[in-house]
């Protein structure tokens, strides 16, 4: 019989697909459902595309997008609902989720997770594109003084992710405990050795090889520094194609500006939100990643999934996740058209590391190992809230990422 979890009460500012923090929610969903977790999830906005999937998992969704936007009035909501379904524990993720659900906490004496799906701290973020380092400094300063006065709990979905944040918010060690996201191995099956069949929606011709990123259009990305590698790559693999699919975003103007100028513009095609992911992944012949920052890469753990070859540049939050040699080719900017070259004149090669990738994917990343680190989490959270020990790291399988080195 399957031991009863928790009331959970979720809160995320939206639940739209195209966000890689909500599609790991409806991806881990069912599963706690069946581990035993009683999941709420509370939704603070209009954006809910992804809210009937949420409820055939067996998720009961609150459509809070009627409340005033401010910290104070979203908190009062919140602990509201929190009381009518007896949550034993909230947990939050994305700050415009996170600020007001923390305040709840505190003033509802009720534990609370955070989930840190991002690197969001460091010189990684600062040299963004409109990103201030004032308003750096003031999320810090609301992240720490808001930790503290809710006692909060942190889940990491990479050990470094978790590492970077907890120093910057100062918080305690022993409260970040690691929580990898997954995906489910039947909607992303391994391929093989060779890709599968182009899309015949991208237009690309028969007999092309694809060079993809998944991801929508924003300056995290770092997808300038794609088209520009991509520029030396196609001079010698005149079959080459760059695919970027992702919605537009803020750093879309930049890159029509560099498609529009480079000399092979013609190969290189912006396709917008894609709905078939998977098939994506499937088709390539190399899966590139030049972000200059990321927390758990949704669409480079699909990518290990299906078993697409993976090149990547070092990114603050993968570590331990892409190993250069091992997995994938892990490369300075310098060399990213040099290692791009290299998947496609060897695909043998590309094809024995992207078997390693599958087998970390099946170890660590699919939706049944998340789900049970995350129930597992939720317990010692919701113990440690009715004054248990909540010593996640006594099993040794689900530990700090302090721990794990």
């Amino acid at each position: 019989m399957t031991e009863r979890g928790p009331v959970v009460l979720a809160v995320l500012p939206g639940l739209d697909p195209d966000g890689g923090t909500e599609q790991s929610f409806v991806a881990t969903a069912g599963s706690l459902v069946e581990a035993g977790v009683v999941l709420h999830l509370a939704v603070l906005s209009g954006r809910q595309g992804l809210v009937p999937a949420a409820e055939r998992l067996g998720v009961v969704v609150h459509d809070l997008s009627s409340v005033p936007p401010t910290v104070l009035h979203r908190a009062g909501a919140i602990r509201s609902l929190a009381r009518r379904t007896g949550a034993e524990l909230l947990h939050a993720s994305l700050h415009d989720a996170t600020i007001p659900t923390q305040l709840a906490a505190a003033t509802a004496r009720l534990p609370v997770l955070v989930s840190w799906v991002n690197v969001t701290y460091g010189p990684s973020r600062e040299g963004e594109v409109g990103v201030s380092r004032p308003g750096l400094a003031v999320l810090r300063i609301e992240e720490t003084v808001l930790g503290r006065l809710s006692r909060s709990w942190y889940q990491a979905v990479t050990p470094e992710v978790g590492r970077l944040t907890a120093a910057a918010v100062r918080a305690p060690a022993s409260r970040v405990l690691l929580g990898e996201r997954g995906r489910d191995p039947a909607r992303f099956p391994f391929r093989g050795a060779r890709p599968g069949d182009l899309p015949p929606e991208l237009g690309l011709p028969d007999g092309a090889s694809m060079v993809l990123a998944v991801g929508r259009q924003e300056p995290q990305k770092g997808y300038e520094r794609l088209l520009a590698a991509f520029g030396k790559v196609a001079l010698h693999h005149p079959d080459a194609h760059l695919v970027v699919a992702g919605r537009p975003g803020a750093a879309s103007p930049e890159l029509e500006r560099l498609r529009a100028s480079s000399p092979v513009a013609a190969r290189i095609h912006f396709p917008g939100q894609w709905d078939d992911v998977a098939g994506l992944l499937r088709a390539a012949d190399v899966v590139v990643c030049t972000s200059r920052r990321e927390g758990a890469a949704g669409a480079l753990v699909e990518a290990m999934a299906v078993g697409a070859p993976l090149v990547a540049m070092p990114v603050p939050g993968l570590d331990g996740i892409l190993v250069d040699g091992r997995n994938a080719l892990v490369v300075p900017e310098d060399r990213l058209d040099t290692a791009i070259d290299d998947v496609l004149a060897a695909p043998a090669a590309a094809a024995a590391r992207a078997r390693v990738a599958r087998r970390d994917f099946e170890t660590r990343f699919t939706t049944a190992a998340s789900a049970r680190r995350l129930a597992e989490i939720y317990r010692t959270v919701a113990r440690a809230g009715h004054g248990g020990a909540g010593r996640a790291a006594s099993s040794g399988r689900f530990p700090s990422v302090d721990s794990v080195r």
